[in-house]
């Protein structure tokens, strides 16, 4: 097939020109080998080139190979600085590592806006939340942000310091998923309460900053 690649056609060449098994492949067989890519070279199309950046943006334009050369017109727009392109292409660990960082700042971010909440923290809560971010409680209920955090500021609600069991972060690339199990206790308009319950927080990643967009909760029993 013309997309065949280059690999993929010295592996062909390699098995059709063979010695039998149970024979040891000589320095003649891989010269034999290497002597096909330039036959089957061409046959891998559609390989992007190294891209030319529009003076200092992130905007850049590429070729790719054609059967007989190079096309032009290619062109796109870097979400990634330059130097994360860079890192990225040099380094193929560097997904899991981006990935493991990713968890580690959702984990500090989740950390610390559950301390702001029991601190009533009102600065501190809203900025970890996006414009847009809605709420489902326990009921059904629906809430957008000045709600949440009005509600969690109000004078008459205390919130004990609380932990979270089952805490778990899925990152799938600008979306994240944080879920875990809380039990909390406080007191409000003077009266204690005491509250289990699953929850999903939905974070997104807009212009480099996390923001919480979505939580819900799921009541749960209180534990026997």
């Amino acid at each position: 097939m013309r997309n065949l690649s280059v690999l993929s056609a010295l592996s062909v060449a390699l098995v059709f020109f063979s010695v039998p098994s149970e024979a040891q492949v000589t320095a003649a067989d891989y010269q034999r080998a290497q002597s096909l890519r330039p036959q089957y070279e061409s046959a891998a199309i559609f390989v992007p080139d190294t891209p030319t950046w529009l003076g200092t943006t992130h905007r850049f334009y590429y070729r790719r190979s054609l059967a007989n050369g190079f096309e032009s017109g290619g062109s796109g727009c870097a979400d990634m600085t330059r130097e994360a392109i860079s890192q990225l292409a040099s380094n193929p660990a560097m997904p899991a590592e981006s990935r493991q960082r990713d968890v580690a700042e959702l984990t500090r971010l989740s950390d610390a806006w559950d301390k702001a909440i029991v601190r009533k923290d009102e600065k501190a809560i809203a900025g970890n939340m996006a414009d847009d971010f809605r709420m489902i409680d326990g009921y059904g209920n629906v809430s957008a942000k000045q709600a949440f955090v009005a509600d969690i500021v109000d004078p008459k609600l205390s919130i004990d310091p609380y932990s979270v069991e089952e805490f778990d972060v899925r990152v799938y690339g600008d979306t994240a998923l944080l879920s875990g199990r809380t039990h909390m206790t406080g007191r409000h308009d003077g009266k204690p309460f005491e509250s289990n319950y699953r929850y999903i927080d939905i974070y997104v990643r807009r212009a480099g900053t996390w923001k919480i967009v979505s939580v819900q909760i799921t009541k749960l029993a209180a534990p026997g």
